[in-house]
């Protein structure tokens, strides 16, 4: 199965709507707000900053470039209409926010136009990264931000004891999920070829102690094994009934490692 990130689009809305409910739920959990929050609140821009979302998804980063990073209008550029709707229905109240379907390698926006451009858990699932960040850079004013955040999804592992199948239900989501498991460890010269500065390099380690996003990931894990015929229905089933007996009697474990890059767009 191709990673359905990589053509949203084209996704039939069954599959956007379960994306979209999965990425809320990771949104809103405490720890990827923090992880969120901490990078936005130190980014040092100008007053009436303008910023873009490159895969704004269902529009929680966005809405955070505005009331975290304060930037004073924010578009959020992402490829699934169900996506959009979503962030309509969740942020559309919010003035300096604004939402459009597009595409991150070619935004239409004007040369040099942005303060701050922000690729959040987005560029692992892009054929050609490098594609999207020469237009980050181009629409990019000189002296301004990117921030590229995602996860180096071969870490990822919910595994209690060797052997433990809900790692590997886990891990096969991974692999059919993610286009690019290890995109973050080359990325750096990635944006310098663009035409950035390096500035910052950060890690994040993500153990939630309320697992929504990863019984999604199991969920989901599951569901396309049964599809593929690889387990019964009666196993798919019995995965999901254990991960959440585990998050019942406090025995669920979950971790994801996530890297971040910042960088300035060089003269």
């Amino acid at each position: 199965m191709t990673d359905p990130y990589m053509n949203l689009a084209a996704a039939e809305d069954e599959v956007q709507t379960a994306i979209a409910n999965a990425m809320e739920a990771r949104s809103a959990d405490p720890l990827q707000v923090r992880m969120r929050s901490r990078y936005l609140a130190q980014l040092d821009l100008p007053m009436d900053a303008v910023g873009v979302e490159f895969g704004s998804g269902t529009g929680h980063v966005a809405r955070d470039m505005v009331e975290i990073a304060g930037c004073s209008q924010v578009l959020g550029i992402e490829p699934g209409p169900v996506m959009i709707a979503r962030a309509r229905e969740l942020f559309g109240d919010i003035e300096e926010l604004s939402f459009t379907i597009g595409d991150a390698a070619k935004t239409g926006l004007p040369d040099a136009s942005q303060d701050l451009v922000v690729m959040h858990t987005l560029l692992c699932h892009v054929a050609e990264p490098a594609a999207i960040l020469v237009e980050a850079a181009r629409v990019t004013r000189p002296g301004g931000i990117v921030v590229v955040f995602d996860g180096d999804y071969t870490a990822t592992s919910v595994e209690l004891t060797s052997g433990d199948p809900l790692d590997s239900v886990v891990g096969r989501f991974i692999d059919d999920f993610v286009h690019d498991k290890r995109f973050m460890r080359r990325a750096a010269p990635l944006l310098e070829n663009a035409g950035f500065r390096i500035m910052k390099r950060w890690s994040e380690g993500y153990v939630p102690d309320h697992p929504a996003y990863f019984l999604s990931v199991l969920d989901r894990g599951a569901d396309l094994l049964v599809r593929e015929g690889a387990i019964s229905a009666a196993f798919g089933e019995a995965v999901k009934q254990e991960s959440r007996h585990r998050v019942d009697t406090g025995r669920f474990f979950g971790f994801m490692s996530y890297l971040g890059l910042q960088a300035e767009r060089i003269h």
